[in-house]
């Protein structure tokens, strides 16, 4: 199986740290077939898939170039939310908000990765820091979420977009190919 590849903003150790604490407890409370290991927690800005090598070097001087003209960004991290339905979700997710500096760089991103032939997202753009995935509770997730702590908000600056490999099969998935500098502000 090919390597696939995406983009990303990789949350603050601060930020991991409380995200990890958070769901070493939930994990007690909340039945998901698979929590996200820590150092894997990340906000994607668009998923690539396979790459050949001169297409995936073509992306990332793209890429550079986008990252370099955006400034870094200060976000926010904190709530939890779902994807898919109440009862049973598909993943559970820590909440980032989207500032315009996001979105810019988001579309920026995207726009070099279309161009070099990878498919557009049709869906809207959502960042989120995926904590787990697939209930399998037996009671619905609704009923088990109401005992969840709040997941705190907090504040970093995201300096870098980063280019990951993925490895499905290992405990940490994602494995850094590239690292992008935001630009001035």
């Amino acid at each position: 199986m090919e390597p696939h590849y995406f983009t990303a903003l990789v949350p603050s150790v601060e930020v991991k740290e409380e995200i990890a604490s958070w769901t070493q407890e939930a994990v007690f409370d909340l039945s998901f077939k698979t929590w996200v290991h820590p150092e894997d927690y990340h906000i994607t800005l668009f998923f690539l898939g396979a790459a050949d090598e001169a297409v995936l070097q073509q992306t990332t001087e793209l890429v550079r170039r986008s990252c370099s003209a955006c400034p870094a960004i200060t976000m926010q991290t904190g709530g939890i939310g779902h994807f898919g339905p109440r009862e049973a979700p598909k993943v559970l997710w820590a909440d980032t908000n989207c500032p315009e500096e996001l979105q810019r760089l988001q579309q920026r991103v995207a726009d070099s990765c279309v161009s070099c032939g990878f498919a557009e997202e049709k869906r809207k753009y959502r960042p989120h820091i995926t904590l787990a995935r697939t209930w399998t509770g037996a009671y619905s997730f609704s009923r088990q979420s109401v005992f969840l702590p709040e997941l705190k908000t907090m504040t970093w600056t995201a300096e870098e977009v980063v280019l990951f490999r993925t490895h499905p099969h290992r405990e940490v998935k994602y494995e850094r190919v590239e690292t992008f500098p935001l630009g001035p502000e």
